[in-house]
């Protein structure tokens, strides 16, 4: 297990913090693999790197059915989608620990991951859509103090996980923080949406019961997220995994404002940050 210290990120980043960018949240895919192929500051190459996963996740998901993975049989296109989105998230967990190590981002290491498939980024993302805003955009120091928390309760009060799931994308950098921590190199992604035409726990890669080579079964299972702001998400994102039946099934989040929906199925490990073992099918 890799640690992280409790450092001043405030002080270590202060000229950064006075040179960031003022993000609108209206930018789209193309925007962001310009500015991020010049950006030095390791905020905004933070922001631009999560956003740049946010939207290309959210094309390959909508645009799966035509990749190609029929009965698990992969197609080249599948598979190039595939791993474009491992180098995203190999290329946020170098970033977002070292960023919470205190020193910074190595831009050029990070960009020589996922630059040689700028163009698939553009071409398989979401094009169209600007990227939504994160709940955890400035709270670095929340982020930290989940980072710091999770590795105390490790093998102490939480399984060491197999496997880690961050809900997209809010989860994302949180999860990046946990892969690092824990010395993982693999992310399970998965989203989960209300809207009718892709209503339900979305995952890529998805084929009745395939997976790309990521089974959950008889795992040690830990989900991570943004916020718990209704306990909808999370609720049918436990219920979901359980139903792959793994051995132990651990969540938590950065914020927690309601959890009705899955309280009566959780035995609650600590409140700040939210974490909690799951106890019971829903």
């Amino acid at each position: 297990m890799k640690k992280i210290q409790e450092i001043n990120l405030d002080e270590i980043y202060e000229d950064e913090i006075l040179s960031v960018k003022p993000y609108t949240f209206n930018y789209k895919l193309a925007d962001y693999l310009e500015m991020i192929q010049e950006e030095n500051n390791p905020l905004d190459f933070k922001e631009q790197l999560l956003a740049v996963t946010q939207l290309y996740y959210d094309g390959i998901l909508r645009d799966q059915f035509w990749s190609g993975n029929f009965f698990g049989l992969k197609s080249k296109e599948f598979s190039l989608k595939l791993e474009i989105l491992d180098k995203l998230i190999l290329s946020g967990k170098i970033a977002v620990g070292s960023f919470y190590e205190g020193k910074g981002i190595d831009a050029d290491e990070v960009r020589s991951i996922f630059m040689p498939y700028i163009s698939d980024i553009l071409r398989y993302g979401n094009a169209e859509t600007p990227s939504k805003t994160r709940h955890l955009r400035f709270n670095w120091s929340d982020v930290q103090d989940f980072g710091i928390a999770l590795q105390e309760r490790l093998d102490y009060k939480v399984k060491f996980p197999d496997v880690i799931v961050s809900v997209a994308s809010g989860g994302l950098e949180p999860a990046y923080l946990a892969m690092h921590v824990t010395e993982k190199d693999d992310l399970f992604v998965l989203r989960y949406s209300t809207e009718k035409e892709d209503s339900g726990v979305q995952v890529f890669g998805k084929d009745k019961d395939y997976f790309d080579g990521k089974n959950l079964k008889d795992k040690n299972v830990f989900v991570i997220d943004d916020i718990i702001e209704t306990g909808t998400t999370m609720f049918n994102v436990l219920r979901y995994i359980f139903n792959l039946k793994p051995s132990e099934l651990y969540g938590s989040s950065v914020y927690t404002r309601f959890i009705t929906p899955i309280k009566p199925y959780i035995e609650i490990i600590d409140s700040k940050p939210f974490l909690f073992r799951y106890a019971a099918d829903c």
